[in-house]
């Protein structure tokens, strides 16, 4: 283990920033491969403290992530086979070299990073491929464009709540937020803005409700762009407020019409219908006055149609996300009209 720390923290010191990752997943790999099984996880501790202790955070907060580390690599330890920490505990090391290098790397985001490892690996209902999954979502993110302390961050911590939110679920959620993450052109900030919404739903969806929206996530993954992420959070937020997200995300049906109008080939249409859709939705549930809820409403039939003029799948999932506004309003008017019975 004083061999491997030592090696590690010549290599990462000699790197070039862009190379200290890499290098740091080679030594370690290596070093873990030519150790006992019974001492790969003391090798791994050993050397993942090396590059916590060259990071630019406080001397009295590595301290604690040390603790983290010691419990995470151990419980790891315990689940694991050697094969696959033969794997996963490099790509770990990974992982952290990368965080100490994004922008205004601090204590929070060293943190965030190993008390999302610490989590996943103490959940009941977690697998070897669950915390495989976590791994490649944490070392995915720190290497996001424009990622940065604030962002990476957020996605660390959004992701333990997902995961958290539906236990028994947390290994096919972890297989959609990585295919999600790795995917995904999107900026660290607009992948930390989505799932950042995703997370605040967990609390009132159910668990399979969560795992098809995760899964939707991960359809859509491939067709959002950054201008594209603010209109699907909005409108997904809107159909949350109504109450009625549960409803719609619990049929998969109801998410691959999202899934058909995201995949229109031109993203500034798909915008606009977001936007008219979520919209009129919004107008249809408000206060607002007759007249403009019908120019919202015939707004989005315009859109509609026009992108019915190209594809008449895509016109008829539009439609139907138009009908969640529909029968949000139905159901709001039934329980008026009942409570007042």
């Amino acid at each position: 283990a004083e061999v491997a720390k030592a090696v590690v923290q010549t290599a990462i010191k000699e790197s070039p920033p862009q190379q200290k990752a890499e290098v740091a997943k080679a030594v370690v790999q290596t070093a873990i491969k030519e150790s006992a099984p019974q001492q790969k996880a003391e090798v791994a501790i050993s050397t993942l403290n090396t590059i916590v202790e060259l990071s630019p955070i406080p001397k009295e907060s590595k301290i604690d992530v040390a603790n983290t580390i010691q419990t995470t690599i151990t419980e790891m330890a315990n689940i694991l086979p050697s094969s696959q920490l033969d794997t996963i505990l490099p790509r770990i090391a990974e992982t952290l070299t990368n965080a100490t290098q994004v922008v205004e790397s601090n204590i929070s985001l060293i943190t965030s990073i190993t008390d999302t490892l610490n989590n996943v690996v103490t959940l009941p209902s977690t697998t070897t491929d669950t915390i495989e999954n976590t791994v490649t979502i944490l070392s995915a993110a720190t290497s996001l464009p424009e990622a940065n302390t604030e962002n990476v961050s957020s996605i660390s911590s959004s992701v333990t709540t997902i995961l958290n939110a539906a236990e028994n679920s947390a290994p096919e959620l972890s297989k959609n937020l990585t295919t999600f993450i790795k995917n995904t052109p999107l900026s660290a900030q607009d992948t930390a803005s989505i799932l950042t919404t995703i997370a605040s739903f967990s609390d009132s969806l159910s668990a399979p409700s969560l795992t098809n929206l995760t899964n939707t996530l991960a359809s859509i993954s491939t067709n959002l762009t950054n201008e594209l992420a603010e209109p699907l959070t909005e409108f997904l937020t809107t159909i949350s407020e109504s109450g009625n997200l549960e409803t719609v995300a619990k049929d998969m049906e109801n998410l691959n019409h999202i899934n058909t109008v995201m995949s229109f080939n031109d993203p500034e249409v798909v915008q606009q219908l977001l936007n008219v859709i979520g919209a009129t939705i919004k107008t249809a549930l408000g206060d607002e006055p007759e007249e403009e809820k019908l120019e919202k409403q015939k707004a989005a039939d315009n859109m509609i149609s026009y992108v019915g003029r190209f594809s008449k799948a895509h016109e008829l999932a539009a439609m139907k996300m138009m009908e969640y506004g529909k029968n949000i309003k139905q159901r709001k008017d039934n329980e008026y009209f009942k409570s007042k019975r």
